[in-house]
């Protein structure tokens, strides 16, 4: 509606908020838009009202911003590249059986806990406070998410069994959870 092309609260030079959407303005026009995201997942919706385009975005790489590839589309600006895509290899199920379990992290670092657990063929990893997704294998003790730039690696005992993992994370970089 019209609150919404005509914001009340400013937070920055060509920025602001009209009923919870966002108008951001630059040399290609005023774009009009809202998004969010959980568990991997992330949408973007937005108008360009001076062109008459609308895009919506819905998106399965919690990496990407919807909005990186929805506010070009509006605005006719060049799309960023592709993030790179990371191949996965195949671990038999009796490694994996090894790391299934609930991992600690210390406090005051990051989320509480990961737990792991074996999900079609491979595993996944559910993060406190963040969900779950499927994670996938770099080598036998290091696995990937697709929906974020993290990686962890498994720290294994002499008979191969899991005792702790270490997260990394551009955004966090390195913790450490131990197995409960």
């Amino acid at each position: 509606g019209d609150a919404a092309r005509h914001p009340v609260q400013s937070q920055e030079d060509r920025v602001s908020i009209g009923l919870g959407w966002h108008a951001i303005e630059n040399e290609r026009g005023q774009v009009v838009m809202h998004g969010g995201g959980t568990g991997g997942y992330l949408t973007f919706m937005g108008l360009n009202l001076a062109r008459g385009w609308g895009a919506v975005v819905l998106t399965n790489m919690f990496r990407t911003p919807a909005a990186d590839i929805g506010l070009p589309i509006l605005t006719g600006a060049p799309l960023a590249p592709a993030p790179r895509w990371r191949r996965a290899i195949t671990i038999e199920p009796s490694v994996l059986d090894r790391y299934v379990g609930r991992y600690r992290f210390l406090r005051g670092v990051g989320p509480g806990w990961i737990e792991i657990a074996q999900w079609d063929g491979g595993l996944v990893a559910d993060v406190e406070g963040m969900g779950e997704a499927p994670i996938y294998a770099s080598s036998a003790t290091t696995f990937f998410w697709r929906v974020a730039e993290d990686e962890l690696t498994f720290e294994t005992d002499a008979d191969g069994a899991a005792i702790a993992l270490v997260t990394r994370s551009p955004a966090q970089g390195e913790n450490r959870a131990v197995r409960e």
